[in-house]
């Protein structure tokens, strides 16, 4: 049952602003040892994640995995798995805590973890398509949070 979203909103732009606000976020998360989905808007997005995930601090380590239709989640060994939508119906959701949307869209509904968190860059098309979003979730009695960031 979906519990909570966050919606993390970039104040201004940065290059690579939302891939770097998820490597930060996913960093936080994974150091809580939350089990952890990251959906993608498209092949070069999570290229450039993937790559992002492997360098972005001199200090912490990510260890990851690519979920598609080719490669079965392996939860044993990976507590932060990257996909894109069409990759969702290869995750295992019994063992996740916590979807990251790095899309435009809006993700399934079916997918049964306790929390979600929107990505969204400062650009104008990003914010229109998040608040379609955040009214789904708002409508649905949803408990949604805002918060402004500055990376």
């Amino acid at each position: 049952m979906l519990e909570q979203v966050d919606f993390y909103l970039l104040e201004t732009a940065v290059s690579e602003g939302k891939l770097k606000l998820a490597c930060r976020l996913t960093n936080k998360l994974h150091n809580m040892r939350k089990r952890i989905i990251m959906v993608c808007e498209d092949k070069p997005q999570l290229k450039n994640l993937d790559g992002l995930l492997w360098r972005f601090s001199d200090t912490s380590f990510i260890p990851h995995q690519i979920v598609d239709d080719q490669t079965a989640m392996d939860c044993e060994k990976y507590m932060v798995h990257l996909t894109l939508a069409e990759g969702l119906p290869h995750v295992v959701e019994d063992r996740l805590d916590v979807v990251i949307n790095l899309t435009s869209t809006l993700l399934p509904d079916t997918l049964t973890v306790a929390r979600r968190a929107e990505l969204i860059e400062c650009d104008e098309a990003d914010k229109q398509a998040a608040r379609g979003r955040y009214k789904h979730y708002v409508d649905a009695g949803t408990a949604t949070n805002v918060h402004r960031i500055t990376l």
